[in-house]
């Protein structure tokens, strides 16, 4: 079933969070990846935590102290190879499962709960989809949904920005200097009129605060292919550039508004 568009609140994990503290146990690996682990919260999937000749017996557990108790309902793994694990979080006592998973063959997996106040999340990942492989995981998102949009914006000009600038040499070639991320888009209604859409929108022009926005919602097969922006591993941590303008559709005060919202990737 297709999904609509979702936001949520700034990973709670960010690496722009120095209170983080992630500790990786394995009794097996000869590196478990302790040094790299805090790639899992740089909003980057070209890296990734990997464990070195680990095994599923070992039974690996990540474990992650926020410091501060957050209110949490969304828990978002992308790109890992775990076949059976479980999520835990912390009830300011012990630690209280939260979902396992048995048989994942998932590439990205959306962990949605009840929401909770925590300060610590674990997982105990107990095998690979393939036996005995060095675990792996990418991103590890933990958020609380803001709002999944009751309308279809139209997605206009999704942009991935590849080369910041091109400089001329003396030799006559051309000079790229790259950039990470940059990320923009824009999300169109002519006729929008659902309350509860507009106050996020609201919040999103006013509140100054950036959101993650999920364009595939959790449901890439929605779409013919599996394209960049539009997979279960693309989130983007988002703001708008342009000015809000609520607009009532043709000038009809009791219809919807007509509104253009144009959001690029954020720094913080």
């Amino acid at each position: 079933m297709a999904q609509k568009i979702k936001l949520f609140e700034k990973n709670k994990i960010d690496y722009q969070n120095e209170n983080i503290t992630i500790t990786v146990t394995d009794s097996v690996a000869t590196d478990n990846g302790q040094a790299i682990v805090d790639y899992i919260r740089n909003r980057n999937n070209n890296s990734s935590w990997v464990t070195t000749e680990s095994t599923d017996a070992a039974g690996t557990y990540l474990e992650i102290d926020m410091a501060d108790t957050e209110a949490i309902d969304t828990i978002i793994l992308v790109g890992h190879n775990f076949k059976n694990f479980t999520i835990y979080y912390w009830n300011g006592g012990s630690y209280t499962a939260i979902q396992a998973y048995t048989n994942s063959i998932a590439y990205t997996t959306q962990c949605t709960f009840t929401e909770v106040q925590t300060s610590k999340i674990k997982i105990l990942i107990s095998s690979c989809q393939t036996t005995d492989d060095d675990k792996f995981l990418k991103q590890l998102i933990v958020t609380k949904l803001v709002r999944q949009l009751a309308a279809y914006p139209e997605i206009s000009k999704p942009t991935h920005e590849t080369y910041r600038s091109i400089g001329k040499m003396l030799s006559g070639k051309s000079n790229f200097v790259s950039q990470i991320g940059g990320f923009s888009v824009d999300l169109k209604l002519g006729y929008w009129n659902n309350d509860d859409d507009l106050l996020c929108l609201e919040k999103l022009f006013f509140n100054r605060l950036p959101m993650l926005l999920w364009l595939c919602g959790g449901d890439e097969d929605q779409f013919k292919f599996k394209r960049v922006g539009y997979r279960l591993e693309d989130l983007y941590l988002v703001r708008p550039s342009n000015d809000y303008v609520p607009q009532w559709f043709s000038n009809v005060y009791s219809t919807g508004l007509d509104i253009s919202i144009k959001l690029v990737e954020s720094v913080d």
